[in-house]
């Protein structure tokens, strides 16, 4: 469907050319089930990318940026499944995400940051979540905007991605 991730994410143009190939896999997987795939087929296509970066985490366990695609690809199956599953997976996604930034806090040129404030923006507060708009506001602003550019296109209200500084400013007004 003409999707290009590897030029989403220049920090996919490293030495590893394998572990490369499998990330921009997950990567390219992900973005036909959210912007090419019907929503009646979305939950089969997210599981089908998230067995990919799976197998992505555990072939290149080194690796920061399988764990984040995992996460991004459980945050859109949360969203696409909806109901009390949900959580858990957001759950998952944090965790992930906070595995990813000890590897390599600056992957994906800031994603993991903005991911997290998308979460932590997202999901509800306790005592149902760990939601939480002031950890979400300083996810995006403080970390993300320090990481560099935020890369991307989430396109779901669950998990959003916003690709400019103003963008993200207008997620943190929404907070």
């Amino acid at each position: 469907a003409g999707f290009s991730c590897a030029a989403l994410w220049p920090s996919l143009a490293r030495a590893d050319t394998n572990a490369d190939a499998a990330i921009a896999g997950v990567a390219h997987e992900w973005a036909g089930a959210s912007y090419a795939t019907p929503d009646d087929r979305k939950v089969a296509a997210y599981e089908d990318a998230l067995a990919a970066a799976e197998r992505a985490v555990q072939q290149y366990p080194a690796r920061a940026e399988p764990r984040v695609w995992e996460a991004i690809v459980l945050a859109s199956l949360a969203h696409a499944q909806g109901g009390i599953g949900a959580l858990g997976k957001a759950k998952r996604s944090r965790d992930l995400l906070l595995e990813a930034e000890k590897i390599d806090a600056n992957a994906m040129d800031g994603s993991i940051y903005a991911t997290l404030g998308s979460l932590y923006g997202k999901v509800p507060g306790w005592p149902i979540g760990f939601g939480d708009r002031k950890k979400a506001r300083e996810y995006l602003l403080s970390k993300g905007m320090a990481a560099g550019p935020i890369q991307g296109g989430g396109g779901t209200e669950f998990f959003e991605i916003r690709d400019s500084e103003s963008n993200v400013i207008e997620i943190c007004k929404e907070l």
